[in-house]
């Protein structure tokens, strides 16, 4: 309430393109944004980001900072849509308007042929493919898979699954409902399995892994960065349940599948790496355990940065590793 008599009072005597007014309406525009009052929100950071351009031009840092805000807004935005939504037109033609509203502010932040116009794009295609608009998912992965060829190049992993992607909707747009159907579901499935891990309900979590696995690997084969997923949910819950023999050949698969859908070098790559790696730290078998895990951090060294979460969990699961061993002068870089 503040914030709106402040809002209104700064716009009554200095308008609302005042730079003081576009600090209250950012102030407020956030408030909403923390409360899930989205259209608000938006509004607002509309207005601060019109005013700001107007003051200050492009390029300013106050400019710069309420770009990302209404970035992060429309981020919100889409994590909190489910797929089961896109069903309804109306919802569709909502998400449409905020991909199309979000592609555009990325591209005046970042250009046009940037890594967050790729996602919203990428965002896109999963949006038409859940309402089987194969067209249109088709143009919208074709648009991915050409920002990622400018900006990396063939072989880069993110170019690579782009790549996979689109060959993807040819046999999804041939299949029958009812095979979409188990597809869907062995997404919910590992979903549901992910969640029980959370909770700690291991033995509760395997029939669903099993079950997305099963599917997966029937429809994709053995090498399909889902079933290298599915691979590796499976996996981890075998050895956290003790079955060390049965967990450690679906890490090495889902290892192999990432190398050849994605290369040497992904994201994906490094996480399964990592937990074989601690699998092996575990059983007091540094030997085996050591290079996965350094292989693993220099994947996300060089792809996630070195600051990211997960370099710097790679970094503390190595720096055990050393400490164990007292390998005191391989610890030190880290």
């Amino acid at each position: 309430a503040l914030f709106q008599r402040a809002l209104a009072a700064m716009t009554t005597s200095v308008g609302e393109r005042h730079p003081s007014s576009a600090r209250v309406a950012e102030c407020l525009g956030l408030l909403y944004q923390a409360r899930r009052e989205y259209a608000k929100a938006e509004l607002l950071l509309g207005q601060a980001l019109d005013a700001r351009r107007q003051d200050f031009g492009e390029k300013h840092r106050l400019t710069v900072q309420t770009l990302d805000e209404l970035a992060a807004l429309y981020e919100s935005m889409r994590s909190g849509m489910t797929a089961d939504e896109f069903k309804s037109p109306e919802k569709a033609a909502q998400a449409i308007a905020l991909a199309d509203k979000a592609k555009l502010l990325a591209g005046q932040r970042s250009g046009a042929s940037s890594e967050p116009v790729a996602q919203w794009q990428q965002w896109l295609a999963q949006l038409h493919e859940s309402r089987e608009e194969w067209d249109a998912a088709k143009k919208a992965r074709q648009t991915v898979l050409s920002i990622r060829l400018r900006l990396h190049g063939a072989q880069y992993w993110s170019t690579r699954l782009a790549q996979n992607a689109l060959e993807q909707i040819e046999p999804l747009s041939h299949m029958t409902a009812a095979d979409r159907a188990l597809l869907a579901k062995a997404t919910s499935l590992n979903q549901q399995a992910l969640a029980l891990i959370d909770k700690g309900s291991l033995a509760d979590a395997l029939p669903s892994a099993k079950e997305a696995l099963e599917i997966r690997t029937r429809f994709w084969g053995p090498s399909h960065p889902d079933t290298s997923t599915s691979l590796n949910t499976l996996a981890y819950i075998d050895w956290k349940l003790g079955k060390t023999a049965e967990a450690v050949p679906l890490f090495q698969q889902a290892i192999d599948g990432a190398k050849k859908t994605s290369g040497e070098e992904s994201p994906s790559l490094a996480t399964y790496l990592e937990n074989l790696g601690l699998l092996y730290r575990n059983q007091k078998d540094n030997a085996k355990a050591e290079p996965l895990l350094r292989q693993a951090l220099e994947i996300r060294k060089k792809v996630l940065g070195p600051r990211h979460a997960d370099t710097v969990q790679s970094l503390y699961d190595l720096g055990v590793l050393y400490r164990r061993t007292k390998d005191y002068a391989k610890a030190e870089p880290l």
